[in-house]
Parts: structure tokens; C-alpha cells; sequence
């Protein structure tokens, strides 16, 4: 199980409110890995679009979230 995620919320078609899925892309650039990817065992890297109802089951016990 992962204890650290990393979570990109927003969207790009409203301007600014995308950075955190910007953010996401270029992680996933960087690495050159699909969706959802690890750093490491014990790190998560999500991209959240819209869903922020759906927070509730990607950070659930998890020991650290960082929300971008």
C-alpha cells in the first residue's frame, strides 16, 4: 500500500484552475509513466481531474497527501 499521494485536482479548460493537473502531466513527463504511477513503493502520483468529492477514497490511509 502506498503512504504518500500525490494528487493533482482542477481543470484546464478554466484557465489557472488546471495547474494541479498541469502539474500531474509534467510529472508524468518527467517519468514517462501513464495515469496513475509510483515514485517509489510508498509514493502515489494521481491525477484527480474534477473528482473532488471522490478525495475521501484516494487519501484514505494514507500517512501524507500533497494536494496540488
Amino acid at each position: 500500500m502506498h503512504k504518500i499521494s500525490i494528487i493533482g485536482f482542477g481543470n484546464k479548460l478554466m484557465g489557472d484552475d488546471g495547474i494541479g493537473i498541469v502539474v500531474i502531466e509534467e510529472l508524468r513527463k518527467e517519468y514517462k509513466i501513464g495515469q496513475a504511477f509510483r515514485l517509489s513503493k510508498n509514493i502515489e502520483i494521481i491525477d484527480g481531474g474534477t473528482n473532488g468529492f471522490g478525495i475521501i477514497e484516494m487519501i484514505r490511509d494514507k500517512e501524507k497527501v500533497v494536494i496540488v
